[in-house]
């Protein structure tokens, strides 16, 4: 064999190396990525049952509530909430602008938005929305009012992409979906 040839030999090998080198690379930086999107996504999820938590056994955002069935129109004292017109309210939403009705307290709302950033840090009180329904639970004249249904979503949150952003393609960022958790009130 002539040293030409080994020659050409080497620079195959050598040409392949740097082929499957750079597709290894790709996969393994591929995988990290989606490893650290999988963590921040748990994360948020894990986030919003905190808050939702939060949210159940803290202070009321909407304060007013507490008051629903405290003077019953339809119905007697101790009678059950179940299809009871003395108990129902409409939806209430609750945002860091305020609540939809019912009152507003912000300090309420911080409680919530921290509990989600014990978790998530990068959640803020803008992508935080509280919800309260009518449960249909408890009884007229029950003190704190009626358990509400208490849906808390963290919403607007992106992921940027760590290898695109460090490979110099810019600020990646992957849009994710709302994340969403109902508790029952437990206020008194």
């Amino acid at each position: 064999m002539s040293n030409a040839a080994s020659a050409n030999d080497a620079g195959a090998v050598t040409v392949e190396f740097a082929l499957v080198f750079l597709l290894m690379l790709a996969t393994t930086l591929g995988a990290f990525d989606a490893g650290a999107m999988l963590l921040q996504w748990l994360s948020a999820e894990t986030a919003t049952q905190m808050a939702s938590r939060q949210a159940a056994i803290g202070a009321l955002v909407a304060p007013g509530l507490s008051a629903i069935s405290q003077n019953p129109k339809t119905s007697a004292f101790g009678d059950s909430c179940a299809g009871n017109a003395d108990c129902q309210f409409a939806t209430v939403t609750c945002t860091s602008a305020g609540c939809s009705a019912y009152g507003y307290s912000a300090p309420a709302f911080a409680q919530i938005v921290a509990a989600a950033q014990v978790i998530l840090p990068a959640a803020t009180a803008a992508n935080l929305q509280v919800t309260y329904s009518a449960s249909g639970l408890g009884i007229v004249g029950q003190p704190g009012g009626p358990p509400p249904l208490i849906t808390v979503s963290l919403r607007n949150l992106t992921y940027t992409s760590l290898v695109l952003n460090a490979l110099g393609f810019g600020a990646a960022n992957l849009a994710m979906p709302p994340f969403a958790t109902t508790a029952i009130g437990e206020h008194q």
